[in-house]
């Protein structure tokens, strides 16, 4: 990264995640995306999609490495990280009304993320998809 180029607004930095039962589930994982870039990660069960977005969520801690949001560091300024977040499950609508886009436009007005995180299944494999919203001013 240059002085003129703004830090990636979601990035992973060498993760690590190994669970108690000496499970490895991520190692070694890296990536950035910058403003306006969409990031897809695919793969079978197991493969540590999950992992990776519950790390960038704060939901689990990285063994190794850092998941940063917008150059905060998730596992050090959890409540920061999650200001600039928005994440949509494939199973839980807020409002149970709403289509899975108007869900989507409702969180995006309420919180006005700077990442998305979204999470679908089909035929027995998982797709995040990371997109990088461009940078807001704040309200």
């Amino acid at each position: 990264m240059n002085a003129t180029q703004p830090a990636p607004m979601l990035e992973a930095r060498g993760l690590v995640k190994r669970y108690e039962d000496g499970v490895l589930a991520l190692d070694l994982v890296s990536f950035a995306v910058r403003a306006g870039e969409i990031y897809a990660m695919l793969g079978a069960n197991g493969a540590g999609k999950t992992t990776t977005i519950n790390i960038f969520l704060n939901f689990v801690e990285p063994t190794e490495g850092e998941a940063l949001v917008d150059g905060i560091v998730t596992h050090k300024d959890p409540l920061a990280a999650k200001e600039r977040l928005a994440y949509v499950s494939e199973n839980v609508m807020l409002y149970p009304n709403f289509t899975a886009i108007q869900n989507l436009e409702q969180s995006l007005k309420q919180n006005r993320p700077r990442a998305l995180i979204q999470m679908a299944t089909g035929s027995g494999k998982t797709m995040a998809a990371i997109t990088a919203v461009c940078r807001q001013q704040a309200p």
